[in-house]
């Protein structure tokens, strides 16, 4: 779905007033009509229930006194309470509803709740009662997901004109319960003048449409070469396991052919671990340009190829990878996933990855994959700027590395170098566990054969999430490992 900023939606209602002749009345009232209606889907017997209605002074509890209007015309029992920023007023009486309407705070909320309102919600979430939130739930940072300790924590929320980054991303994720857009009659056209650069948050809901375009349906007159060659660099004596899920999951991923480079020395674990990727031995990943020259070789009829899984931290490897990348730079046509120890070779360098993804617009086929710690090592930033800042920061980096980055964890950032951005909203807790990387990097590798690496990793997040809460519900979020997810 559609993602908006605050300062976006406030310039549409800004134009749709002075330019568009829709008027913020006009905007308020629409916006409770189809609150209004989501609410009635959910107690179809308005007259049957009762509803507490918590509005601010903003736009946000102007749509919930049409809200209340509406639901009174329609006989459901309905107390309205007006809340200013200093509300001090008596606590009223929730017991007595059915449910109980958010519009206090709206998108633009940023900071702490005010003491008294804290306290109002506090209540309110430990009543038990259902909550509908309209827009975000209130104490929810609309564009980073920043919560208030006391914020509202809504059953349903019901978003208008489109979902926004803090419906996505944790904790507001969790504040937000059950997510529901509705349109509010403005035109895409206007929409897209001031949402820009396109970006979007992949909800489970989602699946069969995302599914359907990452897995078309196949010709019938095919062979294996028709779907694709991944080469996949990984692995190192103890980290066998990291290079085998990489290279099932492209194989899992419809991949018509997987070559798994891999040292001498595991050649032979490599075998039996799996049997389906073409093995190609390596003397070993280290910095000697007979090595490099007979992968840039070897790798130049493959359609995509993952660095890092497993291959260690050790000073030739780190140096193997960075004098790999400078050669696939200017010597190879396809696709990059850069991960894990691949990322951690240029801990400290910065400027040469920089410069490297630079070489011939390389970074336009390179994506990046680093977990939060791998990100705060290349690029600086701090580990609670980037559990509060996920969005700024992942687009800035694909922005100034000129290539894809995504950014792991909850949730998920996949940018491009253009500033478009994809928020995902599958996957589990579960999730956490060692191997779970390696098994994205081999759909990302797998995708990248027949998409842009931008959409290969937005693609590839989602279905690695969904995968995840299939092992999820099959082994339990603690009982389940990453080999779990491919089977």
């Amino acid at each position: 779905m559609r993602l908006i900023t605050p300062s976006q939606i406030k310039e549409i209602d800004t134009y749709c007033n002075d330019k568009a002749d829709i008027s913020f009345d006009t905007l308020m009232e629409r916006a409770g009509q189809v609150f209004f209606e989501e609410i009635n889907k959910i107690f179809p017997d308005l007259a049957e229930n009762s509803f507490l209605v918590l509005c601010g002074k903003g736009n946000n509890g102007g749509d919930g006194l049409v809200t209340a209007r509406l639901l009174t015309e329609a006989g459901a029992k309905v107390d309205v309470v007006k809340i200013e920023k200093d509300f001090t007023g008596k606590m009223p009486d929730i017991s007595r509803f059915n449910c109980v309407l958010d519009c206090i705070f709206g998108t633009g909320f940023k900071g702490e709740l005010p003491a008294g309102i804290s306290a109002l919600i506090k209540k309110v979430n430990d009543e038990g009662k259902m909550i509908i939130s309209a827009d975000i739930p209130s104490g929810v940072n609309g564009l980073t997901g920043e919560a208030d300790f006391n914020a509202i924590m809504a059953d349903v929320t019901v978003a208008f004109c489109g979902a926004k980054p803090g419906h996505g991303i944790y904790p507001g994720r969790t504040n937000t319960g059950k997510l529901i857009v509705r349109e509010i009659g403005i035109s895409r056209e206007i929409i897209d003048k001031f949402a820009t650069p396109y970006s979007e948050y992949f909800i489970k809901d989602e699946k069969q449409k995302i599914e359907e375009y990452i897995f078309p349906e196949r010709e019938k007159d095919t062979h294996k070469g028709s779907f694709g060659k991944v080469g996949i660099i990984a692995g190192c004596k103890g980290m066998c396991g990291a290079a085998a899920l990489t290279a099932e999951a492209a194989l899992r991923m419809g991949t018509g052919l997987v070559y798994s480079f891999v040292p001498d020395e595991i050649l032979h674990t490599m075998e039996l671990l799996l049997k389906e990727n073409v093995k190609i031995p390596v003397k070993a990943f280290v910095p000697e340009k007979e090595v490099i020259d007979f992968i840039v070789e070897k790798v130049q009829d493959m359609d995509s190829l993952v660095i890092g899984p497993g291959i260690g931290q050790f000073d030739d490897t780190m140096q193997f990878v960075r004098d790999l990348l400078k050669a696939l730079a200017i010597g190879y046509n396809g696709k990059v996933v850069l991960d894990a120890d691949g990322l951690n070779a240029f801990l400290g360098k910065k400027d040469l990855l920089k410069e490297i993804l630079a070489t011939k617009d390389f970074g336009k086929r390179v994506i990046m994959t680093p977990h939060p710690a791998e990100f705060s090592r290349i690029t600086g930033y701090s580990m609670g700027d980037i559990k509060f800042k996920r969005v700024m920061l992942a687009t800035n980096v694909a922005e100034d590395f000129k290539c894809a980055v995504l950014l792991k964890g909850a949730s998920t950032i996949t940018a491009s170098p253009d500033g478009e951005y994809t928020i995902n909203g599958s996957g589990n807790p579960g999730m956490a566990t060692a191997g779970s990387g390696d098994v994205l990097s081999g759909i990302i590798g797998a995708l990248s054969v027949r998409m842009e690496s931008y959409d290969a990793g937005r693609y590839g997040a989602f279905y690695h999430g969904h995968l995840g809460d299939n092992a999820a519900e099959r082994k339990g979020e603690y009982g389940m490992i990453a080999g779990d997810m491919l089977k």
